[in-house]
């Protein structure tokens, strides 16, 4: 036989190098057996997959032009996550060996295997050559080519690790089926029909690899996910456990599909604008949140005694020349000249004047400023300072610019019957109804308004109830305006914020036909009341995050409440 030469199969998986030598004369080979070779690319690399070469499995002996050689490796979930999986080999593959290096993939989700099997030997002249048979029982390749110069992107996958009782699964396609593992072969085949004179003396390598396609998990589809395969047509309660802190992972599903979370105190804690804020929910795929402390009691609306009795108006948006409720306008962007010239003040010894012509309510939560805010009837007005208790610029970057619901019962009691009910009160939010059309004459009334920073709803409150009565709370009349019977539904509810809290829901006095607003009253078990709007009340902002916005960590705790990335 003529002069031995060498070529050299590559296989990395990661950063490990698995080289086979080829010892070639003339038309023969040896593949060496290197034995066992495993890496794993880490979760900091792929996310929430790894890739695991088990296996570096060769024939033995003298080999062939014609035979194959497989390296054997699996995909494994390490944490719940979405994405695509991608498997890529870069192959160095000199012009000699045209298109004679073919390659195989081979995907297993049991335990079918691949293997060879040595096929007889044959010579021509000095020709020798052997064709070996591959086994695959059954399985298909996933693909196949000729190894060649630069990138093949064998494969591609999109996945969804699950937690299915306990154990992480991977899910191909977002399909029902679920598997722990795949399993994949590598099938390389140097085939006998080329120009095996050319090609002696000539090396060959590859390079396999793996990376993980994240998709982008936003902080709203990670609170879904604790959701798992729970049925949203149910209200049923969701109950994930406990934390060493106290908190408790329970979520439930309101009457319209909208995953909120429920009890005592759940773990929906979360660090925003460097405070403690706290998860209502997911609506639409966005988050919406509620600050856990109050910045301060100030009215709702308040008015020039000429307008409504100086109670105020119970528009929270413009409609017509009428610009927005005066707390509307304390929260949200572009009142920052907002001029009141009947604005009143109060004197130690409780007397009052006309102070006239003061730039009030400008916007000053948003800009996180400092002046005067209207906390009673007639635009009496109070000193307010929010320089360290403001939204902060990164804050706001995620904030969404959304459509809020500000309808009403309209004419309906909600204090008789089942009028009352939670799923009425969201009704009543979503419908076209106005505070009170009787009332102060404005043009264009609207039942939506779009803006950045709201209140919490009635409904909000209704359905934040857990514990064991959760189903009788919230078929119950009594469970939010009767105070006397609703204790026990109360202590299971994280929204009793304050001793009494202004919220989003108009209302309309039906027998004196007054404009006012719904608040829940904490001085005892919590209950909806209504009060006219100038009445200074706790302020608990509320924000709907876009849909864009991600936890950076923690697991909602108070001891590690989630961080939000921002810009």
């Amino acid at each position: 036989m003529g002069k031995s030469q060498k070529y050299f199969i590559g296989l990395l998986v990661a950063v490990v190098s698995l080289v086979t030598g080829i010892s070639y004369a003339y038309f023969s080979a040896t593949f060496s057996n290197l034995g066992d070779r495993e890496t794993s690319i880490t979760a900091a690399t792929m996310g929430s997959l790894k890739l695991t070469a088990s296996e570096a499995t060769y024939t033995s002996g003298s080999q062939y032009p014609g035979d194959m050689a497989i390296q054997k490796f699996a995909v494994e979930p390490i944490q719940v996550g979405k994405g695509v999986y991608e498997l890529d080999l870069t192959g160095v593959l000199p012009s000699a060996f045209g298109s004679d290096i073919e390659i195989q993939l081979y995907k297993s989700i049991d335990t079918t295997e691949v293997t060879i099997r040595d096929g007889e030997l044959t010579q021509t002249g000095s020709n020798f050559s052997r064709v070996d048979t591959l086994i695959t029982n059954g399985l298909t390749p996933v693909y196949t080519g000729s190894l060649k110069n630069g990138l093949n992107i064998l494969y591609q996958e999109d996945f969804e690790v699950i937690n299915d009782a306990g154990t992480l699964k991977v899910r191909e396609n977002s399909t029902s089926e679920s598997y722990s593992k795949y399993t994949f072969y590598l099938v390389y085949n140097y085939k006998n029909n080329g120009n095996q004179n050319a090609q002696m003396g000539s090396t060959f390598g590859g390079t396999i690899s793996g990376k993980l396609i994240l998709h982008k998990t936003t902080a709203a589809e990670e609170v879904l996910a604790l959701a798992g395969d729970a049925d949203s047509t149910l209200t049923d309660i969701i109950d994930n456990g406990s934390d060493a802190s106290g908190c408790t992972s329970t979520l439930a599903y309101d009457d319209y599909g909208n995953l909120r979370y429920v009890g005592a105190n759940p773990c929906n804690y979360v660090t925003f604008n460097d405070e403690t804020w706290r998860i209502i929910g997911v609506f639409d795929n966005q988050l919406k949140m509620v600050r856990s402390q109050s910045i301060g009691n100030y009215s709702w609306d308040t008015s020039q005694s000429g307008v409504n009795s100086s109670f105020g108006i119970n528009q929270w948006g413009e409609s017509g020349e009428y610009t927005g409720a005066d707390l509307m306008k304390l929260l949200n962007p572009g009142y920052e000249d907002n001029l009141d010239n009947t604005s009143i003040f109060y004197q130690s010894d409780y007397s009052y004047y006309d102070d006239g012509d003061k730039i009030v309510n400008n916007s000053l939560y948003w800009n996180r400023g400092s002046g005067i805010c209207y906390n009673n009837l007639q635009n009496v007005y109070t000193s307010c300072d929010f320089s360290a208790t403001g939204l902060k610029e990164s804050s706001k970057s995620i904030i969404d610019y959304h459509l809020w619901n500000i309808g009403s019962p309209g004419s309906t009691d909600v204090f008789t019957g089942d009028n009352g009910l939670t799923r009425k009160f969201y009704e009543y939010e979503r419908s076209s109804n106005f505070g009170c059309s009787t009332c102060t004459a404005l043009s264009n009334r609207t039942a939506t308004w779009n803006g950045y920073v709201g209140l919490i709803y009635i409904s909000d409150y209704g359905y934040a109830v857990g514990g064991a009565d959760r189903s009788t709370c919230l078929s119950s009349q009594s469970y939010l305006i009767d105070e006397f019977s609703s204790s026990n539904c109360a202590a299971n509810n994280w929204l009793k914020l304050g001793s009494s809290i202004w919220t989003l829901s108009p209302y309309n006095d039906v027998d004196v036909h007054q404009e006012n607003m719904l608040f829940i009253a904490n001085t005892y078990s919590p209950s909806v009341k209504y009060m006219q709007p100038y009445t200074a009340y706790s302020i608990y902002p509320s924000v709907y995050l876009i849909s864009s916005a991600e936890f950076l960590g923690g697991n909602g705790s108070t001891t590690n409440p989630y961080t939000l990335k921002v810009n």
